[in-house]
């Protein structure tokens, strides 16, 4: 039998993918997905001497279940429209982690980038 939180998570991830995701072009080298994800942000602070400077990162959930590539990578892209996005670490993390104790949502950090 299946764990009660784990299918949550599961149907979690769907309703976000139904209602709340955009189309996305997710890039790899030469590999181009066309999937849904959520816009996400990741707030982060920086306690200066003449006072504290915050900002957010564009993060993007994607559920695994969709990024046939694997993992996300450094350098891989997110094109939406015009804009495109490179999936960068923040400083001291990894350019990925998981949303979700189930491990069924990626939260991918990335930075906007000129085209």
């Amino acid at each position: 039998m299946a764990n009660v939180m784990t299918t949550a998570a599961t149907r979690f991830a769907a309703i976000l993918q139904s209602h709340a995701a955009t189309t996305i072009t997710y890039v790899r080298g030469g590999t181009s997905l066309s999937i849904s994800a959520t816009r996400g942000a990741t707030g982060r602070q920086v306690d200066q001497l003449t006072g504290v400077i915050s900002w957010f990162d564009q993060d993007w959930l994607i559920p695994a279940s969709v990024l046939t590539t694997g993992a996300p990578r450094r350098g891989d892209k997110i094109v939406v429209g015009t804009a495109t996005y490179e999936v960068l670490p923040p400083d001291g993390e990894d350019c990925w982690r998981w949303s979700d104790q189930h491990e069924t949502i990626y939260r991918v950090h990335t930075k906007r980038i000129e085209a």
